[in-house]
């Protein structure tokens, strides 16, 4: 799914395999919070995936301890447990039937500290507003209520799906219109009107990202019509072009 010659700012950092065990933390009140222990199923400096027993939301902030290796760490290198305050990106229920963990789960790290009001409100849910120089991200109250609005420039009209795996950037947006995370990843497959890609980022369904395809010089506007599971674990979108069409001049 990486591409080794693309620059490593265009995936924040790369994901590697570290089953270290793992306590998870959270809050449901500010009386009331839950912690469980798990491991660690893949990691980079700014983030990591696991799976737990309670289910979490999407911008949910989640407090974690770990031994995490130094070489992996923004802060506290000597210390023999490594706290972080982090973001959950995206919680899917795992299909397999009776399973312990039934939630897969990916998080961004925040850092030292949660957001500012956490603890008068640990309910409450956000969104990465900008990341710091470190990598960190910081994150800002989610705008739960404001969603995008595009004008529909094409019919829902079914067109031939091709296999083919394009090159793409994917960026999800604010609802500004500004980025606010970006992946290199491939398409699974591609049609005028919309693609399936594989990725591991997080945006809401009826959500907006920018799609921009490296071997077409083209950049698109999509909508996200699915967010689903893929058989090898890895999760997909399913976008719907909306300002434009892809162009697949001399396909077919």
């Amino acid at each position: 799914m990486l591409n080794p010659s693309i620059n490593s700012n265009t995936r924040r950092s790369d994901r590697i395999s570290l089953p270290l065990p793992i306590l998870v933390e959270s809050k449901n009140s500010s009386e009331n919070s839950w912690s469980e222990s798990t491991r660690l199923k893949t990691v980079t400096t700014f983030g990591a995936g696991f799976e737990v027993q309670n289910k979490v939301s999407v911008g949910q902030v989640l407090h974690l301890t770990t031994a995490f290796p130094t070489k992996l760490r923004c802060y506290d290198y000597f210390e023999s447990q490594y706290n972080v305050w982090a973001l959950v990106r995206h919680c899917n229920l795992r299909m397999e039937q009776n399973l312990a963990k039934p939630y897969s789960v990916g998080v961004a790290f925040l850092g030292k500290s949660p957001p500012s009001g956490y603890f008068q409100n640990p309910t409450q849910l956000y969104s990465i507003n900008q990341f710091c120089k470190n990598g960190l991200c910081v994150a800002g109250e989610a705008q739960l209520n404001s969603p995008l609005t595009y004008p529909q420039k094409f019919s829902p009209q079914k067109h031939p799906r091709y296999d083919i795996p394009f090159e793409v950037f994917i960026e999800t947006l604010d609802e500004k219109r500004n980025p606010l995370d970006r992946e290199y990843t491939v398409t699974d497959n591609v049609s005028l009107g919309g693609a399936s890609v594989k990725t591991l980022l997080t945006t809401r369904v009826g959500g907006y990202v920018r799609v921009s395809c490296l071997g077409k010089n083209v950049s698109l506007l999509a909508a996200v019509r699915n967010y689903r599971m893929g058989a090898d674990g890895v999760p997909r979108l399913h976008l719907e072009f909306i300002d434009r069409q892809f162009p697949l001049e001399g396909i077919g």
